[in-house]
């Protein structure tokens, strides 16, 4: 008997098959579908919270073990990460501590009432450790001693702790506004060899614009003097040579510097008008009258629109930049004409009837 291999195409068996049709719309092709946008998915990141007594500035996170951790999602608003926490644990919500988040250094938030109101709201800043983000909070229920006189001394001074503000200060300003930034003891040294004035150094308080662009000032100048002394071998030894943030974070928090500072500052030569005003100068315009509005109060929001619009909180229309545009270039073409010699006048007159379609 006579055996015949036949070419199977990929066929289990050549007799006893069903028959089917290749019609589209008979099975389900992936391919066919169009791009669909997937919706993200939610970055998590790590909490620890530690809770201490102890002056701020003494704690080290990394030297600390948490008191309450967990994986939550990244949000970079007060307001809706500590509600979120809360939730989660209660403990954040005593009114009896006072909230601290570690960027580079602890700076403070306040109370939970007051982080997740509507005008307590703020951005945080998370940092990464091993590509994860992390988010260290401190709860602190400590207390700088209370006296009877208009004004004390902060105690971490005489010890030789670190803090912002070592200088005589109104009680007033210690309880409850006080120094929300405690600096570590190598950022005082920094901020000693650089001769910063203790009232310049950041204390996480708020200020105006014409003390935020004082700080600036004198970042500008902190920066050329560090230069300087490393150039020159003055740099106080053993001392870590400053980098990357160290000089501003002496000055200002990373938000402000990335989201204002940045944004405004380095512009402002440009407008001397403006300088004038954050400096204080005497002779110095309006708020109002150099704005462009008559508000209350100016802050960073105002400043970096002006900025963006020219040089006035009212951003111009575009037809009213065309019509600008066009007056300018007609008033340099008349100057232009103007300028030219007397013998060419009748030819660029005979030019301009005789070619009436080139306009």
């Amino acid at each position: 008997m006579a055996v015949t291999l036949e070419d199977l195409q990929g066929a289990s068996k050549t007799i006893g098959g069903f028959a089917h049709g290749n019609a589209v719309g008979n099975t389900y092709g992936f391919g066919d579908e169009p791009m669909v946008d997937l919706p993200a998915l939610q970055q998590k990141g790590k909490i620890m919270v530690y809770i201490s007594s102890s002056d701020p500035s003494t704690i080290v996170p990394t030297e600390t073990p948490p008191s309450f951790q967990k994986m939550m999602a990244v949000t970079h608003m007060s307001k809706s990460l500590f509600n979120a926490l809360g939730k989660k644990w209660a403990t954040i919500k005593n009114p009896a501590y006072t909230i601290f988040v570690h960027d580079i250094i602890w700076t403070l938030l306040g109370s939970f009432e007051d982080i997740t109101s509507v005008e307590g709201d703020e951005e945080i800043t998370w940092h990464t450790e091993n590509n994860k983000p992390v988010l260290q909070i401190l709860l602190s229920n400590f207390t700088l001693p209370s006296v009877s006189s208009t004004a004390v001394v902060a105690p971490a001074a005489s010890a030789g702790l670190p803090i912002a503000a070592s200088q005589s200060v109104p009680v007033a300003s210690v309880q409850p506004q006080g120094v929300r930034v405690h600096f570590t003891q190598e950022q005082t040294a920094m901020a000693d060899a650089l001769e910063i004035p203790v009232a310049l150094r950041r204390t996480g308080n708020v200020l105006k614009l014409q003390e935020h662009y004082t700080r600036y000032l004198a970042l500008l100048e902190a920066e050329k003097k560090s230069k300087k002394m490393q150039k020159d071998g003055t740099w106080p030894g053993g001392l870590r040579l400053p980098v990357g943030r160290d000089i501003p974070n002496l000055f200002i928090g990373k938000s402000t510097w990335h989201d204002f500072w940045t944004k405004t500052f380095p512009h402002i030569a440009e407008y001397p008008e403006m300088v004038k005003w954050l400096s204080n100068d005497e002779d110095c315009m309006e708020a109002a009258e150099l704005f462009g509005k008559n508000l209350k109060a100016f802050h960073f929001g105002e400043l970096v629109q002006w900025v963006q619009n020219g040089g006035s909180l009212v951003k111009p229309k575009k037809g009213a930049v065309k019509e600008a545009s066009v007056a300018t270039s007609s008033t340099s073409k008349k100057a232009s004409t103007s300028k030219k010699p007397a013998g060419s006048t009748k030819k660029v007159a005979t030019s301009k009837s005789g070619s009436s379609k080139r306009k």
